[in-house]
C-alpha cells in the first residue's frame, strides 16, 4: 500500500574516465551503450504509442546528458524561432525537478530543426503556477517576484543540443526513418531555485519525458507537404504517465537515481521518501477539496473526509498547521529518519531527521 504505484525509475551513470560524447545528435559514442529507459506510454492511459522512442542518459560534474532516438517516417517541423510553442510541432520534452519538490521545475523542449524552448514552472498550472521564460508567448511571464524570481529564466547559452535526421525534414517525397538528439543539460541551471542535491551516488531527482506526436497527412499542392490532422489531435507519450490530459502533475513523475558505479552494475534502490510523499500528497489533495467547500483550510485531520486513511500507516506521525489561506503538513517517516512537509502550493520539502 505505501509503495504501490511506485513510478518508473532510471539509473543515470556518471561518465567514466576516457568516455566522451560528441554533440552531433547521432548517439554513436560508446558512452551511450547503457540500458535505455522503459518504453514510453500514453500520458493519459490510452492506446500504446505506435512509434518507438529510445532514451538514454549519463552525467558528469557539469551536465546531464540526454540522448533520444525517435522513430519517425514523417519528420517535419515548422517552428524556427527559439522559445516559442515548440509543442505545436512534433517534439521531445524533458521535465527536471531536482528536489522532487513539485515547484520550480524546469521544462526543456526540442524539435527536429534543433529549435528549443526552456521554461521554469513555479508550481503546476492547476495550482495557479506561472511559466517563467524569455518569450513573448501569452503563457509565459519574464519574472515572478511573488516567488522570488526577479530575473528571466533563459538557459539557451548554457544548454547545448544537436539533432540528426535520417532522411529529410518537411519532405514527404524523400521521407525519413528517424530523428535523434543529444542534449547537454547544465546541472547548475537545473538546480536554480531548487533544494535538490547535486548528482552523486544514490541521489534522486524527479524527472519525466514527453514526446508530442501530431498525426499528419500529405497535401500534394503546391508542392508535397505535411499538414496536421486536427487542431488539438496530438498524442502525448510519456515515460511516467499521469493518467490525465496534462503532464504537469509532478508528484506522478518518475525518479532518476544517480550512480557513480560502473555502467549497468548499480541496482535500483527505491526512493526512501516515497511513502512519506504519498501521505503528503494525499493530505494536500484532501485539503484542497475541503477548501473548495469551506473556503478555508483546516488543521484537523478528522475534517478531511476525502483523505485515504490507509496512508496514515505510511508515516509515524502527521500534523497540520493552517489558516484561512495557507497550510503546512508535516510528517515523519515510519522509521523516524525523514521529515517531510507540503504546503498549499504543493511544495514538498524532504530532509533527514536530525
Amino acid at each position: 500500500m505505501c509503495t504501490s504505484n511506485y513510478p518508473p525509475q532510471y539509473i543515470v551513470y556518471k561518465l567514466r574516465a576516457g568516455e566522451k560524447i560528441d554533440l552531433d545528435g547521432r548517439l554513436d559514442e560508446s558512452a551511450w551503450n547503457v540500458t535505455p529507459m522503459s518504453d514510453l506510454v500514453d500520458l493519459g492511459g490510452g492506446s500504446p504509442p505506435y512509434r518507438k522512442t529510445h532514451v538514454v542518459m549519463r552525467y558528469d560534474q557539469e551536465y546531464l546528458y540526454v540522448g533520444a532516438i525517435l522513430e519517425e517516417p514523417q519528420v517535419w517541423a515548422n517552428h524556427t524561432e527559439e522559445n516559442t510553442k515548440i509543442y505545436m510541432d512534433n517534439d521531445f520534452e524533458i521535465f527536471v525537478d531536482p528536489g522532487a519538490e513539485y515547484n520550480f521545475y524546469k521544462e526543456l523542449e526540442i524539435g527536429a530543426l534543433n529549435v528549443r524552448w526552456n521554461l521554469l514552472l513555479t508550481k503546476p498550472y492547476m495550482d495557479g503556477g506561472e511559466a517563467v521564460c524569455n518569450s513573448t508567448e501569452d503563457c509565459c511571464v519574464r519574472t515572478d517576484p511573488t516567488h522570488g524570481i526577479t530575473k528571466v529564466f533563459d538557459i539557451r547559452n548554457t544548454w547545448k543540443t544537436a539533432v540528426y535526421v535520417d532522411g529529410k525534414v518537411n519532405d514527404p517525397v524523400t521521407g525519413s526513418k528517424l530523428w535523434s538528439l543529444e542534449m547537454m543539460v547544465p546541472i547548475k541551471d537545473m538546480l536554480l531555485y531548487s533544494n535538490g542535491e547535486f548528482p552523486k551516488h544514490n541521489v534522486f531527482w524527479g524527472f519525466n519525458v514527453l514526446r508530442v506526436e501530431w498525426p499528419v497527412t500529405v497535401e500534394p499542392k503546391p508542392t508535397p507537404h505535411y499538414v496536421k490532422v486536427g487542431e488539438y489531435n496530438c498524442h502525448n507519450w510519456a515515460w511516467a504517465p499521469t493518467n490525465d490530459t496534462t503532464v504537469h502533475i509532478p508528484d506522478k513523475w518518475g525518479f532518476l537515481q544517480f550512480s557513480e558505479g560502473p555502467v549497468n552494475t548499480t541496482k535500483l534502490l527505491a526512493n526512501p521518501s516515497f511513502p512519506l510523499r504519498k501521505l503528503l500528497v494525499g493530505v494536500f489533495t484532501a485539503e484542497q477539496s475541503y477548501n473548495a467547500t469551506h473556503l478555508k483550510y483546516t488543521s484537523n485531520l478528522e475534517d478531511l473526509s476525502n483523505l485515504d486513511r490507509s496512508l496514515l500507516k505510511c508515516v509515524r506521525s502527521v500534523s497540520i498547521s493552517s489558516d484561512k489561506l495557507t497550510f503546512t503538513v508535516t510528517a515523519e517517516s515510519v522509521d523516524g529518519s525523514i521529515l517531510g512537509t507540503i504546503t498549499e502550493e504543493r511544495k514538498v520539502t524532504i530532509k533527514k531527521n536530525s
